[in-house]
């Protein structure tokens, strides 16, 4: 009997109490695992995680050209042309381009300008020129330019874009009265554009101050650096160098050049940093219309008289050529009488006596 519980009772009592020790330390390890996959933060302090603003999901770069940066930073007004050029992208693929804060970046932060996207050439390289848009106009605010295509593939530009004003770069155009010419020297009038004449030019927003700027003079639109390249040049009438002041405000003098035909032009100012394929970041014009001048009038030298000279009598003027000849008019006149009288006078002395009448003699008188 004691062998049979022994057998079978206390056999059984045996086997499980060796399935526990088997089983209890599988469910302990399990315990553990579920607890690792749990959130940390139920197990430790919150960890404050930094925005992701240097990650990108390509290996290719994005190169902000123009404006030129400084410490991978740049900056300027709304309307600012930003051109930048891509290698290492996806060949052949096109790119929509966008923009995000520097605080955040392309990767958790694209957003796409509309309407602008570029196409990667067989090396998976783009040139693309983007106007910053009014609808980002927070002043003071940088942002980096992103490239993205269809796969969510990104490329973040080194350099930021700083918005530096609200307002467009724009000038004002008008004519005005060129230096003063030299003594009996035609000057042009100020009322119009003319070939010869002299405009003023007076820009905003050329921002950041200091920026060096030129004039052009145009028949069309420049919209691509060839279009710059076929305008003329304009000089500053002191010849000294345009520069914008620290508020973006500059005033450029120039001559429009006497070869120019009348007709329609664009009158342009533009910042000097423009690149084989790229336009200037600051561009404004202005139309305008130039016509044949009228007849300008001569000029005269005032003449002054030294403090405390004395003014020389002036000489009686000569008589005028109509004064002579009415002098010799009357001169002729004069003669012609003097013979018509002494004709008459002959006549008279020629004349018979009537009967009777005896002429007088001289020294006696007739009674």
């Amino acid at each position: 009997m004691e062998w049979f519980e022994a057998r079978h009772g206390r056999g059984r009592g045996g086997r499980a109490r060796r399935r526990l020790a088997l089983v209890l330390p599988l469910a302990l390890l399990g315990a553990l695992t579920l607890i690792s996959a749990l959130p940390g933060t139920l197990f430790a302090a919150p960890v404050a995680q930094a925005a992701r603003v240097d990650s990108t999901d390509s290996s290719g770069t994005l190169t902000v050209v123009v404006p030129n940066p400084s410490n991978n930073a740049t900056e300027g007004p709304v309307g600012t042309n930003i051109t930048l050029t891509a290698s290492g992208l996806t060949a052949s693929d096109t790119y929509q381009l966008g923009y995000a804060q520097q605080a955040i970046g392309c990767s958790a932060g694209f957003q796409a300008f509309s309407g602008v996207s570029a196409a990667t050439d067989s090396n998976g390289a783009f040139t693309a020129t983007i106007s910053w848009p009014a609808s980002l106009a927070n002043v003071g605010t940088s942002y980096y330019i992103c490239a993205q295509d269809a796969s969510n593939s990104q490329a973040q530009s080194q350099a930021t874009f700083k918005v530096d004003a609200a307002q467009p770069p724009a000038i004002t155009v008008k004519p005005v009265a060129g230096p003063t010419p030299a003594a009996g020297t035609p000057a042009l009038p100020t009322d119009g554009y003319y070939p010869g004449s002299t405009v003023e030019i007076d820009g905003t927003s050329f921002l950041p101050g200091g920026v060096q700027l030129t004039v052009y003079l145009s028949t069309q639109k420049i919209e691509k650096q060839s279009d710059l390249t076929n305008a003329t040049i304009l000089q500053s009438v002191d010849g000294q160098q345009i520069t914008s002041q620290g508020s973006g405000q500059a005033t450029a003098t120039v001559q429009i050049p006497s070869s120019v035909q009348p007709g329609s032009y664009y009158l342009y100012l533009v910042s000097s940093d423009s690149q084989a394929n790229a336009l200037p970041s600051l561009m404004a014009e202005k139309r305008v219309t130039i016509t044949n001048a009228p007849t300008p009038t001569a000029t005269v030298a005032p003449t002054s008289t030294p403090k405390g000279a004395i003014t020389p009598p002036t000489s009686p003027s000569g008589p005028s050529h109509k004064k002579l000849a009415a002098l010799f008019g009357l001169g002729a006149l004069s003669v012609i009488l003097f013979i018509v009288g002494v004709i008459l006078l002959a006549s008279a002395a020629g004349m018979p006596t009537q009967p009777g009448q005896q002429p007088s003699q001289p020294g006696q008188l007739g009674r």
